[in-house]
Formats: C-alpha cells, sequence, structure tokens
C-alpha cells in the first residue's frame, strides 16, 4: 500500500513538473523566435568539419515559398555523411555531381555517380554518401519540398555542428522545425516532436535551446 502511494506521489509530481514547465516555457516565458532577417539565405556558408563538408546555400525555403533549399557542397575525400544515415520521409533529394565522384548508398543499395551524373534519392529512402575522389568533389544538392531542412542545418551548425549535437538537442529542435527527416536511432519525426515538447523545458534549464540566433547577417560562416 505505501509502494503504491509512493508510486501515485511520484506520478502527480511528475505530471505537475511537466505541466508547470510547459507553461513557463511556452506561455510565461516563450523562447525568442527569429526575425524575418534571421532566416537562411543564399550565400550562408556552413563548415562542417565531422564530415569534412562545406556548404554554400544556393536557394532556401524562405526565398522559394517553401518549394526547394539548393546548396552547393564541397566535401574532402572520405568526408560526407556515410556513417550517419538518414531519410527525408516526404522530400526528393538530388545530388548532381559538378566535379569528383560519391559513392552513395540508398536503401542498402550502393553506386558511383561521378562528374557530370546526377542521382535522385525517393522520399522515405534511408541514404549516405561519401566523396571517393581525390582533393574536394562538388556536389549541387537539393530538397524538395525542404520542410526547414535549410533552418535546422543552420541551428545545429550553431549548437555544436551538424552530426555532433546530442539526440536531446534534436528532440528540442524537433519543438520548433517540422524538417520530416528520420535518423536511425531516434524516434519518427511525429513521435520525436511530442517527446521534444515534454523534455524542452527542462532542457532549457540546461541551456539547451530550439533556437540560436546569428552571430552577424545577412551572410555568415558557422564553422564548428
Amino acid at each position: 500500500m505505501r509502494a503504491k502511494r509512493v508510486a501515485w506521489i511520484i506520478i502527480v509530481a511528475l505530471v505537475a513538473y511537466v505541466a508547470v514547465g510547459s507553461l513557463l516555457n511556452y506561455v510565461v516565458f516563450p523562447e525568442p523566435g527569429p526575425l524575418p532577417s534571421d532566416t537562411p539565405r543564399a550565400g550562408v556558408r556552413i563548415h562542417n568539419e565531422a564530415i569534412q563538408s562545406t556548404f554554400v546555400y544556393r536557394r532556401t525555403a524562405s526565398e522559394t515559398n517553401g518549394q526547394i533549399f539548393e546548396w552547393d557542397n564541397y566535401i574532402k575525400k572520405g568526408g560526407g555523411p556515410i556513417d550517419h544515415p538518414h531519410v527525408h520521409e516526404l522530400a526528393e533529394e538530388r545530388f548532381r555531381v559538378i566535379n569528383g565522384a560519391l559513392r552513395i548508398v540508398v536503401d542498402g543499395k550502393e553506386s558511383i555517380v561521378e562528374t557530370g551524373q546526377e542521382v535522385v534519392v525517393p522520399p522515405g529512402s534511408l541514404h549516405g554518401f561519401q566523396a571517393i575522389a581525390d582533393g574536394t568533389t562538388y556536389v549541387v544538392s537539393s530538397l524538395s519540398p525542404p520542410f526547414q531542412v535549410d533552418e535546422v542545418y543552420v541551428q545545429m551548425a550553431r549548437a555544436g555542428g551538424l552530426w555532433r549535437v546530442s539526440p536531446i538537442q534534436l528532440l528540442v529542435f524537433a519543438t520548433r522545425y517540422d524538417t520530416k527527416t528520420g535518423v536511425p536511432g531516434l524516434p519518427p519525426f511525429k513521435l520525436a516532436r511530442a517527446l521534444g515538447y515534454l523534455v524542452a523545458p527542462t532542457a532549457r534549464l540546461f541551456g539547451i535551446k530550439s533556437y540560436y540566433p546569428p552571430p552577424s547577417l545577412p551572410t555568415r560562416d558557422l564553422s564548428n
């Protein structure tokens, strides 16, 4: 009987904590959001040391009314998210190799894409890629529709680097950015979004935010 009472006290305390934390985080002291001038624009440069890549934005979601996100990707030999496969649930991704060569794996099927060639990754396909040519491989990539992926890339860079942020940070990002992107080992994006709303108030106490303001505008170098 005592154990049951303790269990109920713990449950009520957790519910009260979540309710009060959510009220404070989302209503009383909401996080400041981005100004229109903060949103990613053509020319934004992100260097991602973790995958030896540099992104330079060509067209963003905010500039194309949510139609497409397109960027230049300069990848050193051996670089690329081959060890970080992911899924864009509703978006098609294209890779057009301008110079160099890519090894790309889509749903377990490997292919080589060389200069002048293009590969299309259908929505919902698990994929990763790696530059295999000497020097730097130059690829023009695009996502359509983008689902705020351009914005979350910037936020991940500010939070410590693409593919270097913690799972908790990714959950918190899910409360603000609807990327429709899935990563093995993390919950599906709908569940991640729901969990993020519960986690975000506590995460904020430890300095983890869903939005990080830019150091300068409109073009900035977001090196790791």
